[in-house]
């Protein structure tokens, strides 16, 4: 098994969406590596993750006070 090196993640607000059901627009592209992304600490937010090819792994996602942290 290949470890993942490149995901999707899209944060949106919608609590009905279902899994990887984002806008296409909506999508951002990360690298291997680690990735922070600023919000309201005052919203809920949801956030949806999709690996790319045919890579597994594991994804680690922190919430620190309105920042949002991905590392896989």
């Amino acid at each position: 098994m290949r470890a993942v090196n490149k995901i999707q993640i899209c944060f949106h607000r919608k609590a009905s969406l279902g899994l990887c059901q984002c806008e296409n627009d909506d999508w951002r592209s990360v690298q291997k590596g680690l990735w922070s992304f600023t919000t309201s600490p005052y919203e809920q937010r949801f956030v949806d993750v999709k690996f790319i090819g045919r890579n597994s792994g594991s994804v680690i996602i922190t919430l620190d006070e309105g920042r949002v942290f991905v590392q896989f």
